[in-house]
């Protein structure tokens, strides 16, 4: 789902929160696998911090730390109309109290914990309104995972620690 129809589209939003919300719990729990070798890295100071496209927070999970989220995370949610951010497990509770019966048949996952849904369990799926501003704006309640740090701003963060990329994920343009 594109920015544009999540701001656009009340039905849009619908579907997001209800598909997030039914993958959610997996992400939550998700623990890694096997070692972790940046975190190992980052313990034994041979890197001092981690620049990472996930959003299911593992990297800090498994110990490191000083990690730089290119593309936020789903642990928050931030409200687009006056930008309180609240913890994605508040956030979370506050919809099953408001979709007690919501019980969706999920198989699969994504990594950005989206899962695919018939139409049918989102139509009467409630997405609820920031509890500071209120001002109906269950529609703009947002995973900070929709944030991006454009490449420029990653160099200037590593200029400003005194550092340089140790590994290059992203091809030059």
């Amino acid at each position: 789902m594109t920015y544009q129809s999540f701001v656009r589209d009340p039905a849009a939003r619908r579907r997001y929160w209800a598909r997030s919300h039914a993958g959610w719990r997996r992400i939550a729990t998700a623990v890694r696998r096997r070692p972790h070798a940046v975190a190992r890295l980052y313990r034994l100071g041979l890197v001092t911090g981690v620049i990472t496209q996930n959003v299911d927070g593992l990297h800090q999970v498994a110990g490191a730390g000083a990690v730089t989220e290119l593309h936020g995370s789903l642990s928050r949610v931030v409200c687009l109309t006056c930008a309180d951010t609240i913890s994605r497990r508040q956030f979370d509770e506050r919809l099953s109290q408001a979709n007690p019966y919501f019980d969706a048949q999920v198989t699969r996952v994504n990594p950005d914990g989206d899962v695919d849904l018939p139409d049918e369990p989102l139509d009467g799926f409630h997405v609820v309104d920031c509890q500071v501003c209120t001002a109906g704006s269950s529609s703009r309640m947002w995973c900070s995972s929709v944030r991006r740090t454009p490449a420029p701003r990653v160099r200037n963060l590593l200029r400003s620690r005194g550092e340089r990329p140790l590994l290059r994920y992203w091809a030059p343009r």
